[in-house]
């Protein structure tokens, strides 16, 4: 065995992992219990007569040996056969039988695949993250704040809240769609009427009063005041707990008070404002306003209004909020909730933290931080090739057993085996993400596995995407290369994953730290995603130790949150430091 040299001035003392250890485990999981759980969420099938049910699945060996696929110019591949049931609702016969469904393309130990005889590699996707997002732009030209939520399902349609300078919430219910007003949709997800909305909306607010202009002062009438309104001098012109009326504007103005801010209490404005717009009062009324944006010129129903809303806003077969987008749900709102769709008290706590952003209570997001952005891995791309065959051979078999008797029923023949293996064929040679390997050398064939895309089906588009996505982020750091990527179009679009750069199960990207107690380094190694890390004092690696593995100087410089919310390096007394890198 060849001696391994190390040339690096700071010796690693954690041993590199398998450099395509990612790749492989998501495809093995894909190939163990992907295919079983695309299976179980497509079928049965459910008819007037016939029901077929899916049992289990099993994947045979592969087809041909790798050596005779490239001499052939084969793909190896190994077939998929599933276990069906088929109950026959009239007579209660039951039929269980073997179908082969799928040829799906197996993995070569080095994470390649073999596809008509050429390699080829799956390069993983970085896109945005699923989750509750919210922005904040000011308009150059008026300096209004103009406020932004971006609702990502794992599955379904997007939806965007807005609030201009109207003070008047406004949803999107798809992208490009017309808005409606924030309260009736409230209204559709189970609030009773406009008395609940206000109630439970009433809070602490700073409302910003320019005495010549009645808009910015109407909406502080019949608030009550939570501070003293005072002169520059300290003269106090109307007292905390008094309710601000005309005659306090009147002071106002009598002092020559042209712009102030107060802090009352009541129902939010921006709710008030909204209702002004919202032309619904109940649930009904409402879900008939929703189902009038969709089909404006349709005679609706409240039957039809009703199962419209369901689909939309209930169903989690067409927008699924389920596991990544509940996962940054829970974690932003500190909520532990499991539900798949988005419930009321979601809702609630959408427009809560919106208003909380207006008061400076709440920060908006980073969307170009690594906390907001995850991996699409080898797995969950084939995943959903796959999922979306195994979705047209379930509307296929039903179509088929609604046109055939049910005694002239086979299953081999309404399940047929060449749309899944057709859908994976057009991914594996056509997409984007699909790519002959590079072999000029083992080293670039390992980073080309080891490649980031965020380009592709769901991603950017190199054309569109601007410098702030492309830019590197403090969120980079121990997770990908800020210095390997191509230039030209693609640059900052296509990235390499750091050595010792981990995915955790919603495919965050993690990082490994030391534990540092007290000003000694542990041994004890913790793994971090982007926004866990922000919360921790952290030294470098190269940070000098003694043979204790205490930290030798008193200050030492470290990374940590500033008060902007930005990770910057400082000086910090090293037994505020909490975790040390892995490596320089």
């Amino acid at each position: 065995m060849e001696e391994i040299r190390d040339f690096s001035k700071t010796k690693s003392t954690f041993p590199v992992p398998n450099l395509l250890h990612i790749q492989k485990t998501s495809y093995k999981d894909f190939l163990e219990r992907g295919i079983g759980k695309i299976l179980s969420k497509i079928f049965p099938v459910d008819t007037k007569n016939i029901k077929v049910e899916y049992v289990n699945y099993s994947v045979d060996n592969p087809v041909r040996p790798i050596e005779d696929c490239l001499r052939v110019g084969a793909t190896y591949e190994a077939r998929v056969n599933a276990r069906f049931r088929m109950i026959f609702k009239n007579t209660g016969e039951i039929k269980e039988q073997d179908v082969y469904i799928a040829d799906v393309p197996l993995m070569l130990p080095d994470s390649s695949f073999l596809i008509n005889g050429r390699k080829r590699v799956v390069v993983q996707q970085l896109i945005r993250s699923p989750g509750i997002f919210f922005q904040t732009s000011k308009d150059s030209e008026t300096g209004v704040t103009n406020y932004l939520v971006t609702i990502i399902p794992d599955r379904g349609n997007w939806m965007e809240i807005e609030v201009g300078r109207d003070n008047v919430m406004y949803i999107r219910l798809k992208k490009k769609m017309r808005k409606i007003p924030m309260t009736a949709v409230l209204k559709a997800v189970g609030f009773s009427g406009n008395d609940e909305i206000l109630s439970t909306f009433v809070r602490p607010m700073t409302i910003e009063i320019l005495t010549t202009s009645p808009f910015s002062y109407e909406i502080a009438l019949g608030k009550e005041l939570v501070e003293n309104i005072s002169t520059s001098d300290g003269k106090i012109i109307a007292k905390a707990g008094s309710v601000f009326t005309g005659e306090i504007l009147a002071k106002l103005l009598k002092h020559d008070i042209e712009k102030t801010f107060v802090k009352v209490k009541g129902i939010d404005f921006w709710v008030e404002q909204t209702l002004k717009k919202d032309r619904t009062n109940n649930p009904n009324e409402a879900r008939i306003e929703i189902y009038k944006l969709f089909h404006p010129r349709e005679r609706v129903t409240i039957e039809a209004a009703e199962e419209l809303v369901n689909g939309l806003l209930n169903d989690p077969q067409k927008n699924e909020y389920f596991p990544v987008s509940r996962y940054k749900i829970n974690k932003k709102f500190e909520k532990s909730s499991t539900s798949k769709i988005l419930t009321k008290e979601d809702y609630i706590d959408i427009v809560s933290y919106l208003l909380g952003i207006r008061e400076g209570i709440t920060k908006e997001d980073d969307i170009d931080s690594l906390s907001n952005r995850r991996i699409r891995t080898i797995g969950e791309l084939v995943a959903e090739e796959f999922e979306r065959g195994a979705a047209k051979v379930h509307r296929n078999a039903k179509d088929r057993i609604s046109i055939t008797k049910p005694e002239e029923i086979k299953l081999t023949e309404i399940i047929s085996a060449k749309t899944i293996s057709g859908q994976l064929r057009q991914f594996f040679g056509a997409s984007q993400l699909s790519q002959f390997m590079e072999e000029t050398n083992p080293l670039s064939s390992i980073t080309h596995k080891r490649r980031l895309s965020s380009l592709g089906a769901g991603g950017l588009h190199r054309k569109r995407a601007g410098i702030e996505v492309r830019d590197v982020h403090y969120s980079h750091y121990s997770r990908i290369c800020p210095i390997e990527t191509p230039e030209g179009q693609n640059i900052g679009l296509i990235n390499s994953l750091t050595t010792y750069a981990g995915i955790n199960k919603y495919g965050f990207i993690t990082a490994l730290y030391r534990k540092v107690n007290k000003g000694v380094v542990t041994n004890k190694i913790v793994e971090l995603t982007a926004d866990e890390e922000e919360k921790y004092i952290i030294a470098q690696a190269n940070t000098p130790v003694d043979e204790k593995r205490r930290i030798i100087s008193d200050f030492v410089i470290a990374r940590e949150r500033s008060e902007s919310g930005e990770i910057l390096p400082r000086a910090v007394p090293r037994e505020k430091v909490q975790l040390m890198d892995i490596v320089p």
